[in-house]
């Protein structure tokens, strides 16, 4: 992999490089210690000092794709040399053994000439629609799990409700646990995690709404819990919701994701095309 010093990393420490994109210690020690990070094809140290225009070459180790391969077309969305978003279908999980998003990801790798693995970055429920990102160099993978935990990059939905919400703009903040009584399913509670969701009316039509909310946090079943809360209940959701003939699949989606680019730090915005469940909001 190489990397050409850019404004941000000018006058700085090959150290200063790592720290910044989040190498443990032990990682930065092997690197150096296996001659494995060049500056300008010479052999460096952690003190030497970066200048704009300078390369630094890293020797990633050697990986492979570790799903089994799914016959079933992968969604790309998105794609440059770092990062793969894709649209995960309503249905399937994130990753399993087998039949699962990453599954899928891994045939497109293969198909691709990728021998990466399979690095999701964050997670949807089995039912959710949406983008889903990938980390597709191991380097990167820290810095890129550092952002989505400090929410640097930011997760945007949309949700179908039932009901006309009166409110434009509200947000909700309640903490989140899991519910005792009932497995694999959450409620507001004051014993819970910190859990914060913004949320902003988009369209109305007839007896539902169309919500854009925002994640501030990332529990389990966040939006999903948060709007059930308030009695607005996601069409189809069947754990929080309700059920709606009008819509065949449960009414949230991952539809965009914000982050500055790893390297330049300029703003990339990603969005899920329209689908035939959301056009319902644009049809008289």
């Amino acid at each position: 992999m190489k990397i050409i010093v850019n404004e941000k990393f000018n006058n700085k420490s090959i150290e200063y490089f790592l720290d910044y994109y989040k190498r443990s210690r032990k990682n930065k020690y092997l690197l150096f210690l296996e001659k494995r990070i060049l500056l300008n094809n010479k052999v460096c140290n952690k003190d030497d000092i970066l200048y704009i225009d300078d390369v630094i070459e890293i020797d990633l180790k050697e990986e492979y794709i570790d799903y089994e391969l799914d016959d079933k077309k992968c969604d790309v969305i998105y794609e440059d040399e770092y990062i793969l978003i894709v649209n995960k279908p309503s249905g399937i999980i994130v990753h399993d053994e087998k039949k699962s998003l990453a599954n899928m990801v891994a045939r497109y790798y293969k198909n691709n000439n990728l021998n990466i693995s399979v690095r999701h970055l964050h997670r949807l429920d089995k039912e959710t629609q949406g983008l889903i990102m990938y980390c597709k160099n191991s380097f990167f993978q820290p810095y890129l799990d550092d952002m989505f935990l400090n929410n640097k990059i930011e997760r945007y939905y949309k949700a179908i409700v039932f009901g006309n919400v009166k409110e434009e703009n509200f947000i909700i903040n309640s903490p989140i646990g899991r519910d005792r009584h009932i497995n694999n399913k959450y409620r507001v509670s004051k014993s819970g995690k910190e859990a914060l969701t913004k949320c902003r009316v988009l369209k109305r039509k007839g007896k539902y709404t169309l919500l854009e909310c925002k994640l501030e946090t990332g529990r389990t079943h966040q939006i999903r819990v948060h709007l059930s809360s308030k009695k607005l209940y996601i069409v189809n959701d069947s754990i929080y919701g309700k059920k709606s003939n009008d819509f065949k699949e449960m009414g949230l989606y991952s539809y965009k994701l914000e982050w500055n680019d790893i390297l330049t730090d300029k703003k990339k915005v990603v969005e899920l095309p329209p689908n035939k469940e959301l056009n319902y909001f644009e049809m008289l």
